[in-house]
């Protein structure tokens, strides 16, 4: 026929209709069609099609519809989002308490991950990351075995000659003084001054503000500055041409970047080019280009090289060179002349923390929800009576589910906002340092679904299909998987509190370990390196001896402070074929003395005597050892020679801990300098520190009035060293608090779930004679068990793991059976007194009621 509906909704009106509705609904529709018909083809057919469209309704009218989409559809979110309300405000303190303990969880799971993702993202902002090695060299001979973050300077040119494949080689190298930088009037002292070739910005990824990327260092003069630095200098980073002072030389600003990310290993603040092309070791990352691979040029690289270190062999010496990805630096092998790594397996165990608190806190919650639950059974009974499927269910458990969770994910990012910066101050990390990335909200919405529905799905189990008007809730007395689940997070709160003790005093034994030095009241001042000369030094060593409260003033090396990276060197030594490579430090006549280290044998170094640099040696009772002879006098007059040294060894000190005691003593040389680059002073301790400041700043000003004056404590720089352990307890130790308020949480669900599903019979034991302490006792039996096995289970696990960690400190603490005990004793107290707690709150109750109840 002509005048028909347009067959294309026609038949898709067939498709989604139910068969039962479909003649009734098309009749209609055919009817209103040639009604319009009369009027307008075009219209009737266009409004025929829209009616179609309309009444398409996916989850009423298909043919074979889904029952749970249906549900999900209809199903009253406003309603049940009333109901979930009410139930909230019906339980004043057991919804406060699983509220907060979640919101206090999901705030430290948040904590942790954003600790982890800080740590996993280093240097991952290089748009070239895949393709950017760094070069290390692993240093071995008879006597020494290191690895350095540093390589040849000569590899540049062979990398880029010789190894196909190599796009660019950059080589970097802090400068061991600082520098003083003069701009206009004002006076800066920098100690992150970088040299580099001119590639820099070809191969790393470092935004440029100003400047041009091909031709920011290629000019001699030319000056690199961050945007911090700039505005710092000239107040904004508009500075192209603009010209600054660097140790007495001009240089002039062409490139400004924009400020290296925190999650960079490689940091400074600004670069000028190596001033020559002689340059011995240094820094040295290398860029491949998009078809190389980095494991050929590994296997090719030790014949390439063998032929540039035949010098180093025939002295006993052997090279070999590691290429890092620059995303896997931070995590690598802490090296000789490095920056602060992190470690990958504290990320790996805070990650673990971090799920395991999340999930643990989701438990209790989950329990503390299903006790409240026995109060609901009679109304969930009569839902599923009157028709409320298991889909229904599930959707008012997800409701009141979203709710909890929702107040608790709200409370937590206000418990950030406020504890934000306390942490930051705390911990020393810059916590939720800028706005979250999409991906990251994306994950915490997949957590928040996940959690929604995790607690809906296992309230869903603990029901059975009813017999009854009142719905049966699946009572299993002995608590199986609850007890487990409180097993395992009293195991935790066990390990961790054990891991903060272990910890702190392993910290505190290597603080107070007599290190053979004493640290405190010393204080450290870096000379000036243009106008630091020997007339110099000596006026201001005369001029500090002037000022009461100091004692003794040493001026040493670079590298020749305590806690600092110590250099090595060959030396030839009297009856030994081949030289031995030592570490090395360089100072004066008065380091013992500021320091307060003891002298063994012999004397120490002399400004009276002359070409005492190139004559004389110190060595420490290490070197005695190493070296086989039986005492320290019989050092004494032994032959030794090295780079501007031949001489002999004219005294034996104590041995001291240059470095913390993480590490061995070492053998140690000593040479002597008339001055040095540093400056030690030790002082009264009974003066006052900012007299002493005030006093030694106003002798500085006359001898450099250049230079700011700058200073620091021994004590305080040294024990930078402990850093990483420090934090670590910080971090552990609150955990701890956090994991075992938790576990007692847990500890009290289960207790009230007890007290609910047995409140008959603590009637009857009562009117049978039962007192508080027989509740108790029936209670304590069904925990006792748990505790046990739980504890005596993670203990020698416990055990294991602290032995082989203090395995790697030469100085460790010995781990004791009775801090086992007295942790585990503190535990138990712990839970049996929130066991009595419910066990008075059950004799209290009304006898009268209690046998009425269910």
């Amino acid at each position: 026929m002509a005048n028909q509906p347009p067959k294309l909704f026609d038949k898709l009106l067939s498709w989604y209709c139910r068969q039962i509705e479909f003649e009734d609904i098309q009749g209609d529709l055919y009817e209103v069609y040639f009604q319009r018909l009369a009027a307008s083809r075009w219209k009737a057919n266009w409004l025929f099609a829209l009616d179609v469209l309309t009444l398409f309704n996916p989850f009423s009218n298909r043919r074979n519809r889904s029952n749970w989409l249906h549900e999900l559809y209809h199903f009253n979110y406003k309603n049940q989002l009333t109901i979930a309300i009410r139930n909230l405000k019906k339980h004043p303190v057991v919804n406060p308490i699983k509220i907060v303990g979640l919101s206090a969880a999901i705030v430290a799971f948040l904590y942790i991950h954003d600790y982890i993702r800080f740590q996993n993202s280093y240097d991952h902002f290089h748009e070239k990351k895949d393709r950017i090695f760094r070069v290390t060299t692993a240093i071995s001979s008879a006597e020494l075995e290191e690895e350095a973050a540093w390589a040849n300077g000569f590899l540049k040119d062979l990398l880029l000659e010789v190894s196909h494949g190599v796009e660019h080689v950059i080589r970097l190298k802090r400068m061991e003084q600082a520098a003083q930088v003069k701009v206009l009037d004002q006076q800066f002292r920098e100690n992150n001054l970088f040299f580099s070739d001119p590639e820099l910005l070809e191969v790393m990824s470092y935004e440029l503000i100003e400047g041009t990327v091909s031709t920011v260092l290629t000019q001699p003069n030319s000056v690199l500055l961050t945007n911090q630095t700039a505005i710092k200098y000239f107040g904004k980073t508009d500075v192209l041409g603009k010209s600054i002072d660097i140790n007495n030389q001009t240089f002039q600003v062409t490139g400004v970047i924009r400020d290296i990310p925190k999650n960079s290993d490689l940091q400074f603040d600004l670069v000028i080019p190596f001033p020559s092309e002689n340059i011995d070791w240094a820094l040295t990352y290398l860029l491949l280009n998009n078809k190389a691979s980095i494991e050929n040029l590994r296997s090719g690289f030790p014949d390439l090289v063998a032929g540039y270190l035949e010098d180093y062999t025939n002295q006993g010496i052997n090279l070999s060179y590691q290429f890092e990805n620059i995303v896997d630096v931070h995590f690598s092998t802490p090296k000789s002349f490095d920056s602060p790594k992190g470690n990958k397996t504290q990320v790996i165990l805070f990650q673990l923390i971090g799920y395991i608190i999340l999930f643990i806190s989701l438990v209790n919650y989950i329990n503390l929800d299903t006790s409240q639950l026995v109060q609901k059974a009679r109304g969930l009974g009569i839902r599923k009576i009157i028709g409320a499927s298991k889909t229904h269910l599930f959707l008012q458990f997800s409701v009141h589910a979203f709710l909890s969770f929702g107040i608790a994910a709200l409370l937590s990012f206000i418990l950030i906002s406020v504890t934000r910066a306390g942490m930051r101050h705390y911990t020393n990390f810059l916590f939720f340092d800028g706005p979250p990335s999409y991906k990251f909200q994306g994950y915490l919405l997949i957590v928040f679904i996940f959690l929604v529905l995790s607690s809906a799905f296992y309230a869903m189990t603990r029901f059975r299909q009813p017999q009854s008007m009142a719905v049966s809730i699946v009572r299993n007395h002995k608590f199986l998987l609850r007890k487990g689940l409180i097993g395992i997070q009293f195991a935790l709160s066990f390990a961790l509190i054990l891991a903060t003790i272990v910890i702190a005093r392993q910290i505190e034994l290597m603080h107070n370990q007599a290190l053979g030095f004493n640290s405190h009241e010393v204080l450290c001042m870096e000379l000036s390196g243009t106008s630091a000369s020997k007339t110099n030094t000596d006026g201001l060593k005369q001029d500090l001896h002037r000022i009461s409260a100091i004692q003794s003033v040493s001026f040493v090396g670079g590298n020749s402070i305590p806690g600092a990276h110590i250099d090595i060197d060959e030396y030839f030594i009297e009856q030994m074929e081949s030289p031995k490579v030592v570490q090395n430090i360089v100072v004066d006549e008065n380091f013992l003395s500021v320091l307060e280290i003891s002298l063994t044998a012999g004397r120490f170094f002399s400004a009276a005597l002359t070409n005492e640099s190139q004559s004389s040696v110190v060595v420490n009772e290490a070197f005695v050892k190493e070296l086989g002879w039986e005492t320290a006098e019989s050092a004494l007059g032994k032959k030794i020679s090295g780079y501007g040294l031949q001489g002999e060894i004219v005294g034996v000190i104590q041995d001291f801990y240059f470095h913390s005691p993480h590490q061995l003593i070492q053998p140690l040389i000593l040479e002597y300098t008339g001055h040095g680059s540093f400056a030690m002073l030790k002082f009264d301790a009974t003066s006052n520190l900012t007299d002493v400041m005030d006093q030694t700043a106003s002798v500085w000003k006359n001898h450099f009035p250049d230079s700011p004056f700058e200073y620091s404590l021994l004590k305080l720089d040294y024990d930078q060293q402990f850093k990483q352990e420090t934090a670590a307890m910080k971090v552990v130790g609150t955990i701890s608090v956090l994991v075992i308020a938790l576990a007692l949480l847990g500890m009290y669900a289960i207790m009230l779930m007890i007290g609910h599903f047995r409140t008959k019979e603590m009637g009857i034991r009562k009117v049978n004679g039962a007192d508080s302490l027989d509740i108790f006792k029936l209670f304590s039996k069904e925990f006792i068990g748990v505790l046990s096995i739980a504890l005596a289970t993670v203990t020698p696990f416990l055990w294991i793991g602290f032995e082989r960690w203090l395995s790697n400190y030469p100085l460790r603490v010995m781990l004791q059976p009775g801090l086992f005990m007295l942790v585990a004793t503190a535990i138990c107290l712990a839970v049996f007194g929130i066991i009595y707690v419910q066990a008075r709150r059950s004799n209290k109750a009304n006898t009268v009621d209690t046998l009425k109840y269910e």
